[in-house]
Parts: C-alpha cells; structure tokens; sequence
C-alpha cells in the first residue's frame, strides 16, 4: 500500500504538476508512482494540511501500527481519548493530522 500520484490527483484535480514533481522527486512518473510519506510530511504547497490530512486518514492503520504500546497511549492521550484500552488508530480525529501533533519538546511528529 502506499499513495500514489493517481491518489493524490483523485483527491486533488487541481494539483500542480510542478508540486507533484517535488513530492515525487522527479519530474518522471505516472498514476501508479508511489511517494514517499517524508517527502509528503516535508511538503509545503498549497494543499500542505488537506494533504496531510487526506494520507492520515488513508494511512492510519500503517502509522498506528509503527507505535509501541506505550507510545500509542501517549498519542491517545493527546488526542484526548481517554480510554487506553482503545486503539488510536479508532479513534484519530479526522480533521487532523498525525504530523500536527506536538511532541513535548515542541517538535512535530
């Protein structure tokens, strides 16, 4: 699984190609191209916050999956669900982004 640039124009008719190009790293690919979710997180354009949006929702299960359990109950609780018995990948708030939630140090994840 993955996004892909045919997601990203599905979601987005009106993506600039020159914007799609800085997301994939080339100007060389297709519908079936698959971008990396660093070069999403690190892009800045126009549609920076639907599209981080847009690949949480799509990929919650993946990045959920990547926490431990305890990271997973401290990203619960910034979240604000309080019961931890829960996963968070139930119950992120969709009109988030996971790389909008603060880490301690002021750093975003």
């Amino acid at each position: 699984m993955g996004i892909t640039v045919g997601d990203i124009y599905t979601q987005f008719p009106s993506f600039k190609p020159e914007d799609m190009a800085t997301l994939v790293g080339s100007s060389n690919y297709n519908g079936r191209t698959q971008i990396s979710l660093r070069n999403i997180a690190n892009y800045n354009g126009q549609f920076a916050k639907d599209l981080s949006v847009f690949v949480a929702k799509k990929e919650k299960n993946n990045f959920t999956k990547l926490l431990a359990t305890n990271e997973r109950n401290k990203l619960n609780q910034k979240l604000g669900i309080n019961n931890e018995n829960q996963l968070a990948f139930n119950n992120i708030p969709m009109n988030r982004s996971i790389f909008d939630i603060e880490r301690p140090n002021n750093q975003y994840a």
